[in-house]
């Protein structure tokens, strides 16, 4: 089953209405695909604990969000190294 690509040139673009941008914490994470990279053992995971208890005890934005990003981080897998 062949497909065509559809394509939209810059005028449609801008002229379309977009929704507003949601927040995991609001004005910092927004919701949808984030990538927290850098050097090994620099403390990442420990970053997105911080973010995710200082959330859970703060009004910075929707805080089971946050809670579920650490949970799922640090209860979801095992890590090996």
């Amino acid at each position: 089953m062949k497909r065509k690509l559809v394509t939209v040139d810059a005028e449609t673009l801008l002229a379309t209405p977009m929704s507003k941008t949601m927040f995991i914490v609001d004005g910092l994470i927004p919701q949808g695909v984030n990538v927290l990279s850098g050097a090994a053992k620099i403390g990442k995971s420990w970053l997105m604990l911080w973010l995710a208890s200082v959330s859970r005890t703060t009004r910075l934005g929707n805080p089971d969000h946050a809670l579920r990003c650490a949970v799922s981080l640090f209860g979801g897998y095992t890590k090996t190294n």
